[in-house]
């Protein structure tokens, strides 16, 4: 009989006890829910204040550098560009390190001229300050090369122009690995042949080359580049367009067949 009662006890133990070992796990589930969930809305919270904090120094400084940094237009000629430095010493340039102005009239159109805030005269560049500038003038010298005008210049990297996009797939990862080591073992040198290449007047020579050319045009060129064929090949007396699919097999062929 007493066992019969003690049995009957742990039974009646035990079915308390299992609903409250249920209700425990579902509190600790939720709990750790509740915890991730908090977490997950914390860093959103963040982020967005981050983000907010800085847009704000963005316009800031922003707005500071277009203070700066607004000059007359009449300024950017061969004869009144050696003024800037005269402008520049009105601007408050708290935190400037260095200055530079381009101007694309004249025979020495193109070369930026670098100042100390504060100094008169000019000084030589830094390297790295000289890449910097030479990326960042780089729509303007294009512009300059063809003859139009930049309206809105940008150096945002997010634009998708259709008419500078490649038509072929993404590279595979070796190769823009290869691409990209190529750029850092040339990383102070590699925008010099660029710079020359903007700079030589391609056009102007091609009226004077007596022997036969052969002119590519690769299905994955960029749009604008194959739409210069046009033009050379008016301006060359002697020429040959050869439509080529994109990889370097077949534009040796075109080339070996050209040679034959």
């Amino acid at each position: 009989m007493r066992r019969i009662q003690r049995w009957q006890s742990w039974t009646v133990f035990a079915a308390a006890l299992l609903p409250l070992m249920a209700l425990l796990g579902l509190q600790y589930l939720w709990l750790e829910r509740l915890e991730r969930a908090s977490a997950d809305a914390h860093r959103a919270t963040l982020d967005n204040l981050l983000e907010t904090v800085a847009a704000g120094v963005e316009v800031h400084y922003r707005s500071l550098g277009e203070r700066a940094l607004n000059l007359p237009a009449a300024l950017f000629t061969p004869e009144r560009l050696a003024k800037a430095p005269y402008y520049f010493k009105k601007k408050d340039l708290t935190g400037v390190a260095r200055l530079f102005v381009v101007s694309y009239a004249g025979d020495k159109g193109g070369w930026p001229v670098y100042y100390v805030p504060g100094s008169l005269e000019p000084v030589p560049p830094q390297p790295a300050e000289e890449r910097a500038v030479y990326m960042a003038i780089a729509p303007w010298k294009i512009v300059a090369y063809k003859g139009g005008i930049l309206d809105k210049p940008s150096l945002q990297v997010e634009e998708r122009d259709p008419a500078h996009r490649l038509p072929g797939a993404m590279p595979d990862a070796a190769t823009l690995h290869r691409a990209v080591l190529d750029v850092l073992k040339a990383l102070d040198t590699y925008s010099k042949p660029y710079i020359a290449a903007f700079e030589y007047r391609a056009y102007t020579r091609m009226p004077q080359l007596k022997a036969p050319v052969l002119l590519l045009r690769p299905d994955t060129e960029l749009a604008v580049l194959n739409a210069s064929i046009a033009e050379a090949t008016a301006r060359l007396p002697d020429s040959r367009v050869a439509r080529v699919a994109g990889g370097d097999a077949a534009k040796a062929k075109a080339i070996a067949a050209f040679l034959d």
